[in-house]
């Protein structure tokens, strides 16, 4: 997001802002059709829980994909796509990083958690509130900024940053791949992973390539794996 990191006790005052944003920027795993890829079989009535819903374009995919049991969470009220309303979707407000949620233990068949764990001041709670939720056997499918791709770790040992939690957007935790595993406590199992569009800058221009290629990783920014709750 580029609005700049604001916490949660700001975001009510700037709720127009946060919702011309989440509808500027959906996820990239909706626009690489990923949600098809790794939900395609599942049954119909499965229970799904999207966390950090945003402005609905999930719940949009997976109304089309013909999902009619939809739990979306989020802070505020930001769903804002024709059809809302539908009775398939249930709206829970909360915050993610401290907040118990008004879900049954053990009663998701999939969570997602897309492109939010990133803005969370506590992704610790978030990770264990998933847990309780999801079902064992459920898919626990998330999406965060690739910090520890190559070109990141070039750019960071020249700058001494990371530009995907740069000074203009809300990203707030970093995860290296050890410390998204702890996340998990070993109570998941790691099934697939997917990269971003790869992309570098040659002479001002953006050079890009399919992310999940073994050269494509290296300049991947975003990364998403597919879990299975044990």
């Amino acid at each position: 997001m580029g609005l700049g990191f604001f916490t949660t006790d700001q975001m009510p005052d700037r709720q127009a802002e946060v919702s011309g944003e989440l509808k500027r920027q959906p996820s990239w795993v909706l626009r690489d059709g990923l949600l098809q890829r790794v939900l395609g079989g599942l049954d119909k009535t499965a229970s799904i829980v999207d966390l950090g819903s945003g402005s609905g374009e999930t719940e949009r995919q997976l109304l089309q994909l013909g999902f009619t049991n939809i739990t979306t969470v989020d802070i505020g009220d930001y769903l804002d796509f024709p059809g809302k309303d539908t009775a398939a979707i249930k709206q829970v407000r909360a915050d993610l990083s401290k907040d118990v949620l008004d879900i049954p233990a053990e009663s998701a068949d999939v969570v997602l958690a897309l492109q939010m764990l990133e803005h969370l001041e506590n992704p610790w709670h978030c990770a264990r509130e998933i847990l309780r939720i999801a079902k064992p056997g459920a898919i626990i499918f998330v999406s965060i900024p690739d910090a520890t791709s190559f070109i990141n770790r070039m750019i960071y040992l020249f700058r001494a940053d990371v530009p995907t939690y740069a000074v203009k957007n809300n990203h707030i935790s970093l995860f290296t791949k050890a410390l998204f595993s702890k996340l998990w406590g070993g109570k998941v199992e790691f099934k697939t992973t997917f990269h971003s569009e790869a992309y570098f800058k040659l002479f001002n221009r953006k050079l890009r390539f399919n992310g999940n290629s073994w050269f494509g990783r290296l300049f991947a920014r975003k990364v998403a794996y597919c879990l299975m709750r044990r």
